[in-house]
């Protein structure tokens, strides 16, 4: 967001939407479920499960290039260790088991996978494309944030598209201009096609992103 009129320190990272790699978590130091784990340890797992999956529901709905480890999708772990280059394949593998065990966050993953791919809204390509179709919605509540992409952003077939991001543990309400609006996420649910609709305000779910379009 350091391109758009979000706050008036966070700004001018880059030229361009190409030139932002956006990430949680890179192959160094801890993977995101330790790093989860570590700063919340007292959390139960379900929680930190949504903790994950909302970092990961802003990365890949954040314009330029998204970025994630190897593993991510079924909460990869190397047991706390945030410097394993020379741990050895026991902490650096990749454990396939969990991705039956945690089964429903590798279907999240794949759905922010595919309605990235399916929506070139997510995928602008010149900062002149993301200052006229990203706007901020204003009257939020503390600590979510907001935006709506206009006017078919980048040739996208859904006309207006409203994403947000609730860090609190509790719901979150953000008001919605007129019309029905059609929900494609919105917790540790998404789709590419709508599962409910709302109108007038939408609720966000505590440690959460919901995700609409008109």
């Amino acid at each position: 967001v350091g391109e758009t009129n979000f706050n008036s320190l966070i700004k001018g990272w880059a030229a361009k939407p190409s030139e932002a790699l956006n990430y949680a978590t890179n192959h160094d130091n801890q993977t995101l479920w330790d790093h989860i784990a570590r700063a919340q340890p007292n959390a139960p797992e379900a929680t930190r499960i949504q903790m994950d999956e909302l970092s990961q529901a802003i990365i890949f709905t954040s314009q330029g290039i998204p970025l994630m480890q190897g593993g991510e999708e079924f909460l990869r772990s190397k047991g706390g260790n945030d410097n394993s280059y020379q741990a050895g394949d026991t902490v650096n593998m990749l454990d396939w088991n969990r991705k039956a065990t945690y089964a429903s966050v590798f279907k999240y993953y794949a759905g922010l996978l595919h309605l990235r791919a399916a929506h070139p809204a997510f995928r602008m390509n010149s900062t002149s494309l993301v200052q006229n179709h990203l706007h901020f919605l204003d009257n939020v509540p503390q600590f979510v944030v907001a935006y709506k992409l206009t006017g078919h952003a980048n040739g996208d077939k859904w006309k207006t598209i409203v994403v947000a991001f609730n860090p609190n543990s509790a719901p979150a309400k953000i008001p919605l201009s007129k019309g029905t609006w059609h929900v494609v996420a919105s917790g540790g649910k998404i789709a590419t096609k709508a599962f409910a609709t709302a109108k007038g305000s939408a609720s966000v779910p505590g440690y959460g992103a919901a995700i609409l379009y008109q």
